[in-house]
């Protein structure tokens, strides 16, 4: 898969795989996501949007963590940390998202 030309059709397989699971894959996602957004839906002041990209960055936190543990070869306790940070932060959305009236 060196040319250019496998990668293009490889490409319109997965377009063409993706275009027919279409309704599979959009109920399997509302499955996830609607659960999830209402979970970090806190209060009108709030919006869904800023608890997303908070978990985001803890999430991202954990992963660059990880490349560079992998990267300096230092010791896997580092994860410890961000692992952490990951659980109080996750912890403290739910228990806000429960206890505020909406």
């Amino acid at each position: 898969m060196k040319d250019g030309k496998s990668v293009f059709v490889v490409l319109a397989l997965i377009v063409f795989v993706v275009y027919v699971m279409r309704n599979f894959l959009g109920k399997l996602s509302a499955f996830f996501f609607v659960p999830v957004d209402n979970l970090l839906f806190i209060s009108q002041s709030i919006p869904p949007v800023i608890m997303w990209m908070i978990l985001g960055l803890l999430v991202g936190l954990i992963y660059g963590s990880f490349v560079s543990i992998k990267k300096f070869k230092l010791d896997y306790k580092l994860l410890v940390y961000p692992g952490l940070a990951l659980l109080i932060g996750v912890s403290l959305i739910l228990i806000a998202s429960f206890i505020v009236k909406k």
